[in-house]
């Protein structure tokens, strides 16, 4: 289903806000399957790439900002601390203690 005029002028815009992380996931998922089809003009199959490439940076920047805002909280001296969230080298471990006594 191609998008809205409306629709396609929000996604041409740099000055509008986001759409939401899921909606632009939903989109882009669309947007790849219209490209596997192979049924599309060149024309169009173009503007498509162009907006899934819009749509992966635009998630790729609400991840990194989510990644930003997931901190963990570890008992140092008596209190708790804030510390950035990072993954282990197992993708999808998050680093630590906790991580190595699961492991051990």
């Amino acid at each position: 289903m191609p998008p809205s005029p409306k629709a396609r002028a929000k996604a041409n815009d740099p000055e509008a806000a986001p759409i939401p992380f899921e909606a632009a996931l939903e989109r882009l998922e669309a947007v790849v399957e219209s490209l596997e089809t192979g049924d599309l003009a060149l024309e169009v199959a173009l503007e498509r790439f162009e907006e899934g490439v819009r749509l992966v940076g635009g998630c790729s920047e609400q991840l990194k900002s989510a990644e930003r805002r997931v901190e963990s909280l570890v008992e140092a001296g008596g209190g708790l601390v804030a510390e950035p969230f990072e993954l282990g080298e197992n993708s999808g471990e998050a680093s630590g203690e906790d991580a190595e006594e699961e492991a051990g």
